[in-house]
């Protein structure tokens, strides 16, 4: 049997990435764009989760990630069963013959 449902995938959350997320969600209801973003993370000394320097990249992925993390863990689940039917072997003892013909 195979069951497949794309609601039970879930990426857990690193506490950086969180706060990273948050600082971005503090800056965009400003006006700043996600260049602009990536600058004031950057004069903040924040990193990305790699080490690297931010680009608008980065802060555009992390708000795309999260979107499309909450999403699917609030989604309906979606369930298939495919394969699902039982087979059953049935196993004989065979009885070997030795050469005197007795069992």
């Amino acid at each position: 049997m195979v069951l497949e449902t794309p609601s039970l995938w879930h990426g857990a959350s690193s506490q950086e990435s969180q706060d990273l997320y948050d600082r971005i969600v503090e800056l965009r209801p400003q006006g700043l764009g996600y260049r602009k973003c990536a600058a004031v993370l950057n004069a903040e000394g924040l990193k990305t989760p790699r080490g690297k320097v931010f680009t608008s990249a980065h802060v555009h992925g992390l708000i795309r990630k999260r979107r499309l993390r909450d999403e699917r863990l609030n989604a309906d689940p979606k369930v298939t069963y495919r394969n699902s039917g039982l087979y059953f072997l049935e196993r004989k003892y065979i009885k070997k013959w030795d050469e005197s013909g007795e069992g």
